[in-house]
């Protein structure tokens, strides 16, 4: 036994050395076994029979139903006997639905279950993994022994003084919990009181023995081996993903939060994947629709609600196809059509802290396109693996969306992108200014060399609250005015390595800046896009003030748009443009196009 932690828990081999596997992982508080024990409606002791994994229509996602023989019953009205769980996820021949931390029940396995229902009454493992033991024989005692399938480290940071079980001896945990039971009868009670109206099925209403064509059993809660991952980027595609942030904890409604993991993934250098925030969402949840989300408040009710600010707080999912296969480094990866990350209800005590809420929807997001942890050793000797963000203790740091060389690298094993081999090259001019109080993320571009790219302050300092990823990403919140000159390196995979000093302006009155200019013949109109733009814009093209033409300003896309002719704008019919804007008495950088 244990004193009480969180963390990132997964229920598969570890990640090392950016190799990406088959990922199972759920964020956690290890819910304390009094807790557990009180919150659940029945307990029981068995043998898996069978499992039989099917496409449900009506649930548009593949079902497992397990088959447990009941040798004894420590809590609930169940009779011994057989029971049918329904768990959401599983593989068939053609598809696979993949939840995050489910239970990994397997035939012949012997099992100690805290059951929770569905709302007909169906029985499943409650908390996900967390209300699931192995029952195993100590070889030198020849005692039988109840083990959690993963390790769940320590933060020190909880200090609830509360008891969570991962290994002991089966009689004696269960004498505990027994006596849970019964000195805090009333509790029981009040639980059981609180779900009398609901039904405690035995077996699902809708099963029928041989489901799974043929009778054989089939695996339940592993992915299709070895590995998935998206397509769309091969082509260049972008994955677009919704937010469900209706019951987000943070003034931004979770909106800041998933937007900067969703960046972090996608600015990787070297790497092809991209995703995109595509708006907002009113579904989300583990069944496929057709859309990828991020749903906050547990929509479809598929995760068993904290106890005490303990259980799963969050979980990621996918659904996979082998019809779409392709093999990287020797190994097979098949396609994700669909993948889902889902926040937990009750968690405000937790989440409500949009620094940490940051880093584990990073984390999570790392998951759904395929990329497993960096190590799942508690005591990890390698600094890099247990620097990385998809290590699978959440680190808690303050790092919100940064992502390690660890990360980058499975991402660049996983989604490799065609990289020149040529010199490498710092492609970064002046940085716009920033704003206190206001998040700021700018991405520093380099090119050509050998991937991996890393880049590093060897000089001066940042901002305060202000930090550069080893992705070359400028990222977090100022908190102080001023003009700051810092020097970076970039280095890459070579060993070449180019140094440049920059200059970060922060300021309540941001100077405005450009990041792209174009015209578009066909519409006849000059679109620009940059930072700290307004309606007030002054347009300059070639030296050149544009008058008495409409300056239209888009704040959502940060864009300005001025209709008119090449003549009638000052733009040339042939060869490059030079274009610059004024707001507010402040002159902005000058592009070409």
């Amino acid at each position: 036994m244990r004193g009480p932690s969180w963390a990132f828990r997964a229920a598969i081999a570890a990640f090392a050395i950016s190799v990406p596997l088959a990922a199972q992982a759920m964020t956690a508080i290890p819910i304390a076994d009094d807790d557990l024990a009180l919150s659940v409606r029945a307990i029981v002791e068995g043998r898996v029979e069978l499992t039989e994994s099917v496409w449900r229509q009506e649930r548009r996602a593949v079902v497992t139903y397990v088959t447990v023989s009941i040798e004894r019953v420590a809590k609930g009205s169940i009779d011994a006997g057989t029971i049918v769980l329904r768990q959401i996820g599983g593989r068939t021949d053609a598809v696979s639905t993949e939840i995050s931390g489910s239970p990994r029940l397997e035939r012949g396995q012997r099992v100690l279950l805290f059951l929770n229902t569905d709302d007909d009454g169906s029985l499943h493992v409650a908390h996900l993994s967390l209300g699931h033991y192995r029952v195993e024989t100590d070889t030198a005692t020849g005692r039988d022994l109840v083990v959690r399938d993963s390790e769940i480290a320590s933060i020190p940071a909880v200090s609830r003084n509360l008891t969570v079980t991962d290994v002991a001896y089966m009689d004696e945990f269960l004498s505990t919990i027994a006596s849970t039971l019964t000195s805090r009868r009333a509790e029981a009670e009040g639980y059981a009181a609180r779900n009398a109206g609901a039904p405690l099925r035995a077996v699902p209403p809708e099963y029928e023995v041989g489901l799974a064509r043929g009778g054989a059993s089939s695996p339940a809660f592993t992915f299709l081996p070895p590995g998935f991952r998206w397509f769309e980027p091969d082509s260049g595609g972008l994955v677009p993903v919704r937010l469900n942030g209706r019951d987000a904890p943070t003034p931004s409604k979770g909106l800041d939060e998933a937007r900067s993991a969703i960046a972090a993934w996608s600015t990787i250098s070297g790497s092809s994947f991209a995703a995109s925030y595509a708006g907002v969402s009113s579904g989300g949840g583990h069944r496929p629709n057709g859309i990828n989300e991020i749903a906050f408040g547990d929509p479809l009710r598929e995760i068993d609600d904290p106890v005490n600010c303990s259980g799963v707080v969050a979980t990621s999912g996918v659904t996979a196809t082998s019809a779409v296969a392709t093999v990287i480094n020797g190994q097979r990866f098949v396609g994700i059509t669909e993948s889902d990350v889902v926040i937990n209800n009750g968690f405000d005590c937790l989440l409500s802290d949009s620094v940490l809420l940051t880093e584990i929807l990073t984390h999570e997001f790392g998951h759904t396109i395929g990329i497993g942890h960096s190590s799942e050793r508690a005591a990890e000797p390698s600094a890099r693996l247990a620097d990385a963000t998809m290590y699978f203790i959440a680190h808690n740091d303050g790092r919100r969306a940064s992502l390690r060389v660890d990360d980058s690298e499975a991402a660049r094993l996983l989604y490799p992108a065609e990289v020149s081999s040529g010199p490498l090259a710092l492609v970064s001019g002046s940085l716009p200014d920033a704003v206190p109080g206001v998040i700021y993320a700018v991405d520093l571009r380099g090119a050509d060399g050998l991937t991996p790219r890393v880049w590093t302050v060897v000089s001066g300092m940042l901002p305060g609250g202000l930090q550069l990823t080893q992705d070359g990403r400028i990222g977090g919140t100022p908190v102080e005015s001023g003009s700051f000159t810092f020097g970076v390196r970039l280095a890459d995979a070579r060993g070449d390595e180019i140094e440049r000093s920059f200059t970060l302006r922060v300021s309540d009155d941001p100077a405005p800046f450009l990041l792209r200019a174009k015209y578009k013949t066909a519409g006849q109109k000059l679109q620009i896009t940059g930072v700290h733009l307004d309606a007030t814009s002054v347009v300059i093209v070639n030296g050149t003030i544009l008058e008495g033409v409409a300056v239209k300003f888009s704040a959502g896309k940060g864009r300005l748009t001025v209709k008119g002719s090449r003549g009638a704008l000052n733009l040339s019919e042939s060869g490059s443009d030079t274009v610059e804007v004024v707001v507010r008495n402040q002159r902005s950088n000058a592009i070409s196009f």
